[in-house]
């Protein structure tokens, strides 16, 4: 579980880091896979990629 969460979680980083931007609902669905990463033992490295996702505006600039 912990696996899939990790590449939905990327997926999603990689897709807002190339648009630019981060739409509102789509923060709450990554804050989702986040939590649940972390509660299932994932490690520290999304952390600073939740981060990176949480300076990007949340509209298309």
């Amino acid at each position: 579980m912990v696996a899939l969460l990790r590449d939905r979680f990327y997926e999603g980083y990689r897709r807002h880091m190339k648009n630019g931007y981060y739409p509102i609902p789509d923060r709450e669905v990554m804050r989702d896979i986040y939590e649940q990463y972390h509660a299932l033992g994932g490690n520290g490295v999304i952390t600073h990629l939740m981060e990176e996702l949480d300076e990007l505006p949340t509209y298309e600039q």
